[in-house]
């Protein structure tokens, strides 16, 4: 006979007071939510979620490049689903996220020949009018990861240099830094910490579903 769980006796007791109790839906890594009408992503053992609507969904996607599949290019790690008009990849914590970043940038560069200039109109495609690509400016981009790493963008070695010969953790590690959709951060929510931040439906979900949090998820 299996060892009873705080699980199970959370459903006999529940079971107890209502014969008819049915658990809520599971809450699993990955699913979407909106909490307080704001978005929200589900992790081990915690929920990210935006501090308003006008805040990127990077941070709660632990996603700092904001990284989508492609026909031809598949992220490593992460949980197979992808959120946004862009469809970029909500990873397991920011380590899978800057891996999944470095792994793009190498494609991009091993596989696509790009140079350190033209990559950011495959990054970050010029604002068409679409939902996808709302706001993206890939130029000033290129200028601001650029700077970012001690380079001069206006030269024309720094923008022509092949992207297969730089270090692609440290253009990863610029774009993180200036990835306003990153950086402007969120809030992370834990059962039982915070209760009071969250609606019934969640927080009952995640009292009943309680997984340990990871520890080193990053920032």
């Amino acid at each position: 006979m299996r060892q009873l769980t705080y699980r199970d006796q959370r459903e006999a007791l529940l079971r107890f007071i209502d014969p008819a109790f049915k658990p809520p839906r599971e809450l699993k890594p990955g699913d979407q939510l909106s909490v307080n009408k704001l978005g929200a992503v589900v992790h081990r053992g915690h929920i990210r979620k935006q501090n308003s609507k006008e805040d990127g969904l990077p941070w709660i996607a632990y996603n700092p490049g904001a990284v989508g599949n492609g026909p031809s290019f598949k992220s490593p790690g992460g949980y197979g689903k992808a959120i946004g008009p862009a469809q970029i990849n909500i990873y397991g914590s920011y380590e899978e996220g800057m891996a999944g970043l470095v792994a793009w940038i190498t494609f991009q560069g091993t596989v696509n020949k790009m140079h350190f200039g033209g990559f950011f109109g495959a990054h970050a495609p010029k604002d068409d009018g679409t939902a996808a690509n709302k706001g993206n400016d890939p130029e000033a981009y290129f200028k601001r990861v650029a700077a970012q790493m001690g380079l001069d963008p206006n030269k024309p070695e720094v923008r022509g240099k092949a992207l297969d010969e730089m270090n692609a953790g440290a253009v990863a590690e610029a774009i993180a830094a200036v990835g306003e959709g990153y950086a402007r951060g969120g809030e992370t929510l834990t059962w039982p910490n915070d209760d009071t931040k969250l609606d019934r439906e969640t927080w009952f979900a995640m009292m009943y579903w309680e997984t340990p949090a990871p520890s080193g998820a990053g920032p």
